[in-house]
């Protein structure tokens, strides 16, 4: 039973990918190597985990997993650990919608660094700034990837 529901996960999956780098074949190139790049290892990756699921593991090759987080902590600390995790999450989602995928990351990592890891300004500063600069080379000079603005921005814009 186990085995199959494995397989169906993976064969779900593999559709996804199938899907998502189909849908890109009319697409311009620059536009389609982002989905691309993401969807060909996945829908690689997919296959080998139907097969293997399919086939499943030799008799003595067969392991337990621990898959319990932790038992030691109290039930509390690690609801407000999940609370805190879901809402940066969720901040980093709005900040894409809002200031765009470019922006967002440096500002992200500034404030997580800051905010969460309690690092201080001038470390978080450079690695937001590192981010900024890896992001504006790698995807906008050398790739050429356009990314939609952010609400506010097309707001402004108006």
């Amino acid at each position: 039973m186990r085995r199959n529901a494995q397989a169906l996960f993976g064969l779900v999956i593999l559709l996804a990918g199938i899907a998502a780098v189909v849908a890109t074949r009319d697409w311009k190139i620059q536009t389609a190597m982002y989905p691309r790049v993401v969807g060909i290892p996945l829908v690689i990756l997919a296959a080998i985990e139907v097969v293997l699921s399919l086939r499943g593991a030799p008799e003595g090759e067969r392991q337990a997993v621990d898959t319990a987080l932790s038992e030691t902590l109290p039930p509390d600390v690690t609801a407000r650990r999940t609370r805190v995790a879901f809402t940066w999450i969720v901040g980093f989602f709005l900040a894409i919608v809002l200031i765009g995928f470019p922006a967002a990351v440096p500002l992200f990592m500034l404030a997580y660094l800051r905010g969460q890891g309690r690092e201080s300004w001038a470390l978080s500063l450079v690695l937001a700034g590192v981010a900024w600069l890896a992001f504006e080379l790698i995807f906008d000079r050398v790739l050429h990837l356009p990314f939609a603005e952010g609400l506010l921005l097309q707001i402004l814009r108006r």
